[in-house]
């Protein structure tokens, strides 16, 4: 069953399954490029591969229409908007995902502060460290964004959502529509 993308647990996967069990498995996914692995850091610091926990990380699928097939939704489902809320949110970030990969980034870690915050990708550019957080809702709060910024002060910051393009400040709301967008906000 697809649901909102959270940390992934072995268990989960494969019921009472150790991670032991199945790193040989994830890790086959891995080298046939089926997912992407993005780890979790709770500290920014380049590189970012020095922070990254090697236990927690999120999995997203490298297409997702594979993704849609194995939820069993149509693209009608989709083209109507009478997705759930909660699995639109994963979509989105799977979608986003699968995007700046295409374009040359890799999400190299999510940012969680405890168990409140969280980030759904960072990634390393010329000017520092630049989180992207994905919102699936009309209306949106972006506290953790907000907190990242406050503590890490980024040159800039971009949103993925179904809202226009807009800059305030660092941070640049990008339509899901027009993820090539964000080469420009990351190359300048």
């Amino acid at each position: 069953m697809l649901r909102e993308n959270k940390r992934f647990f072995f268990g989960h996967a494969v019921k009472g399954a150790r991670s032991a069990e199945l790193e040989d498995a994830l890790q086959w996914l891995l080298d046939a490029r089926m997912v992407h692995k993005v780890p979790k850091t709770e500290k920014i610091g380049i590189p970012l591969s020095s922070y990254v926990s090697k236990n927690l990380f999120k999995l997203y699928m490298m297409d997702v229409g594979i993704m849609r097939h194995q939820a069993g939704i149509s693209a009608a489902h989709i083209m109507e908007d009478m997705l759930d809320e909660t699995f639109l949110g994963g979509f989105y970030e799977n979608f986003v995902m699968c995007e700046i990969s295409a374009y040359g980034y890799k999400g190299e870690a999510y940012w969680g502060s405890g168990n409140e915050a969280e980030l759904d990708f960072l990634i390393t550019v010329d000017d520092g460290v630049i989180p992207i957080e994905v919102k699936s809702k009309k209306r949106y709060r972006a506290a953790s964004l907000k907190e990242y910024i406050d503590i890490y002060t980024p040159k800039k910051a971009i949103v993925f959502s179904d809202k226009r393009y807009k800059e305030n400040g660092i941070v640049y709301t990008i339509p899901l529509y027009v993820v090539w967008l964000m080469r420009g906000i990351t190359d300048s």
